[in-house]
């Protein structure tokens, strides 16, 4: 019997945590990374908030648009509560696909 397998929490928050650090560091928006990684701004959110499983492939194109490494996207980071997304912040809250 086939069994999805889903991935853990932790390694989902690394993978949201991270992206959102370097699109950020980067300077680009929801919708710039999906323009750079052929991704709805939606798509990009989903991931951004863990709603979203992604596959190797999609891991691919956004290392490619972050111009980053595979190790970037998932090295481990200690959660910082005074820096996690407001609920003022409509541009990172809106959810287009």
């Amino acid at each position: 019997m086939k069994q999805n397998r889903k991935p853990s929490s932790e390694f989902l928050w690394r993978l949201s945590h991270n992206m959102v650090r370097l699109r950020k560091g980067r300077g680009y928006t929801q919708a710039a990374l999906g323009r750079c990684c052929g991704l709805s701004k939606g798509h990009i959110s989903n991931i951004e908030q863990e709603k979203r499983n992604v596959g190797v492939a999609m891991i691919e194109a956004l290392c490619a648009g972050l111009a980053c490494s595979i190790e970037d996207m998932f090295m481990k980071i200690e959660p910082d509560l005074s820096t996690e997304q407001s609920a003022s912040d409509p541009e990172e809250n809106e959810n287009f696909e």
